[in-house]
């Protein structure tokens, strides 16, 4: 009878995940992953391998400027719209959001359009293809947006959905584009794919809220948004998280860019730059499991921030949980690692099979303690803290790339990276379980 009870319960627990949306985001994410993949096969064929290069330097230019797409405020917009303390007021925060992240965005097209004349781009042809990037930043913080807002009112069904149509759109756009126009038609077209998402995601699902809002109160004569607006100290605190989330995001994504650029500085070997990024790839590309849980409990946690028992629960539940998930994972991996790198990448990348192993267990750590811990830091508004042990890691992969690199190869630098992991996701755990534990007091 006690076992039937506890079936039942699980059951019960398994069909409520089901109903509030858990699984649609899981299956969206590997919807998402094969068809970028997909469309990454099919362009690399599409266009000469010379002008890809091009296209690949300017395009790391891109990812780069992303990081200050922006400036945080669509981060800053799910944050405070999940919390109590703006219950009923998601539209003024996302309209203030909206507002600040297109003039930033503003500045930034101005930039890249600048920027070439005054800076040497090495490599010849790619500061045309960058300027053509340009209004990237602006359209993607829109859609950013648009997915924040189904996300803050727990509307996840609808969030997957949105970002299988993006994806979808933009296997299209790429495709087309690079067929008809190269490298440029390529930009182009994954450009008018993001437009066209925005247009398709305000139709479907009338987010954001705040335009449709504006759009409905203006054709009925009745005034503009905001009525209320936010309050100074508001805003303040919507700057505070915003350049935070800002800086913590730019920096964790740093520590992805040294691996490799240190293994090229170090061994001015090729190959053994194509092995590890290539390796690192991997357990990047499975980082869609935390990640889509991280994302899909973000809102409860910052709805209960001030409930710090219902938070510690939830918590170590969730931390269990993936501490499963996540060790199946890994060991499987580490376990079929040569058949995994065959299947993949061809026989000239089975030496990397020690390297994969040893990003895995550290995977494992950034799966279980690393994304939860940094997700559910920004919730308790501990940003600074996120921002400060990123630097920290900055300098920790560094120091550790030079000193085992030299004499270790890609293995030096996968240990430089699981160091990292282990490091920051106690950190982040331990700070994320010592606030909640002195807000109790």
């Amino acid at each position: 009878m006690i076992l039937k009870d506890r079936a039942l319960k699980k059951s019960g627990t398994l069909l409520r995940l089901v109903d509030l949306g858990l699984f649609d985001i899981l299956g969206s994410s590997v919807v998402n992953r094969i068809i970028s993949f997909v469309s990454g096969m099919v362009v690399v064929r599409l266009i000469p391998q010379a002008e890809y290069g091009v296209y690949g330097y300017a395009y790391n230019l891109l990812n780069i400027a992303l990081l200050f797409n922006g400036l945080g405020a669509s981060s800053a917009v799910l944050q405070l719209a999940s919390e109590r303390a703006f219950e009923g007021r998601g539209q003024d925060v996302e309209y203030y959001g909206l507002r600040f992240g297109v003039v930033a965005d503003i500045l930034l097209l101005m930039v890249m359009l600048v920027a070439p004349f005054f800076v040497d781009f090495p490599v010849k042809g790619s500061e045309y293809l960058f300027r053509l990037f340009c209004i990237t930043p602006m359209l993607q913080f829109i859609c950013d947006l648009q997915l924040v807002s189904l996300r803050s009112v727990l509307r996840n069904r609808e969030y997957a959905l949105a970002t299988n149509i993006n994806t979808a759109l933009m296997l299209i756009g790429s495709v087309a584009g690079a067929f008809i126009g190269g490298a440029p038609g390529l930009i182009l077209g994954r450009t008018t794919a993001t437009a066209t998402t925005c247009v398709v995601l305000f139709a479907k699902f009338g987010v954001p809220y705040s335009l449709g809002s504006f759009h409905r109160q203006n054709s009925n004569c009745e005034g503009a948004l905001p009525k209320n607006g936010l309050t100074r100290k508001e805003k303040k605190d919507f700057l505070s998280v915003a350049a935070a989330s800002a800086l913590a995001a730019g920096f964790n994504q740093l520590v992805f860019y040294l691996g490799t650029a240190l293994i090229g500085s170090l061994t001015s070997d090729a190959s053994s730059v194509a092995l590890y990024q290539t390796t690192l790839a991997i357990p990047l590309a499975l980082s869609f499991i935390p990640n889509s849980l991280a994302i899909f409990v973000y809102p409860y946690f910052a709805k209960h921030k001030d409930d710090s028992d219902w938070v510690i629960r939830r918590y170590l539940q969730l931390t269990g949980v993936s501490a499963v998930v996540s060790l199946a994972i890994s060991v499987a991996v580490s376990v079929f690692a040569p058949l995994i790198l065959i299947f993949t990448y061809g026989s000239d990348y089975v030496g990397a099979a020690p390297a994969l192993r040893i990003l895995m267990f550290g995977w494992f750590f950034s799966a279980t303690l690393r994304t939860l811990g940094s997700n559910l830091l920004v919730t308790q508004r501990r940003m600074w803290f996120i921002v400060n042990m990123s630097i920290a890691s900055i300098v920790l992969i560094s120091a550790l790339s030079f000193a085992l690199v030299p004499s270790m190869g890609i293995e030096g630098a996968a240990w430089a990276q699981t160091a990292v992991y282990i490091i920051t996701g106690f950190g982040y755990s331990g700070y994320f379980v010592m606030s909640l534990r002195k807000k109790r007091r």
